[in-house]
């Protein structure tokens, strides 16, 4: 092998190995950035077991309002702890399961919800009375609550007159949101 033929043979094996290199350090998968996603999770604020028991309603908590003698609201902390990359919430429901309590309540009555101190503009309506357990549900705006630490308020608006009692079963919030995955 003469002095050129050595020198090819050389560049060639030296490029191999530097082209080796490279190789193994790029990634095994196309880079596409990242992209924005969309979930969602169910956060029990209250949910009393066993539960509902047709015609004994009185083991579930007691939210009343006599107007302005007497008012028991349901106030509680909750976390919201969404994948990091979190960008924003885009939808929140608000589900409660209630029965009718002993008091007098209105035909009109309704659930005001409070999520950290603001009023979610839709309340929930009351639809039925008795010992038979019932469900509501309302929507609320994507920025009444955050990433962390969140309160929320649950009180009676009265739809008349009367006093109004409820025992609650279960609260819960459904948040779907997007993240950056």
């Amino acid at each position: 092998m003469n002095r050129k033929e050595a020198l090819a043979v050389s560049i060639v094996i030296l490029a191999s190995l530097v082209g080796g290199v490279f190789a193994s350090t790029s990634p095994a998968s196309p880079s596409g950035g990242l992209t924005l996603q969309t979930t969602g999770v169910d956060i029990e604020v209250l949910k009393i077991v066993p539960g509902l028991s047709s015609g004994n309603p009185g083991y579930g908590l007691f939210v009343y309002n006599a107007g302005s003698s007497a008012q028991l609201n349901f106030t509680a902390g909750f976390s919201f702890g969404p994948v990091k990359g979190f960008t924003q919430v885009n939808s929140l429901l608000i589900t409660v399961v209630y029965v009718g309590g002993a008091s007098a309540e209105n035909f009109n009555d309704a659930f005001s919800v409070q999520l950290n101190g603001q009023q979610v503009s839709n309340t929930i309506a009351i639809t039925q009375f008795g010992a038979n357990g019932e469900s509501g549900i309302t929507t609320a705006p994507g920025n009444t609550i955050h990433a962390g630490a969140n309160t929320i308020n649950i009180g009676i608006a009265r739809g008349g007159t009367n006093a109004s009692g409820y025992f609650l079963y279960e609260v819960r919030l459904t948040v779907e949101y997007t993240f950056l995955g």
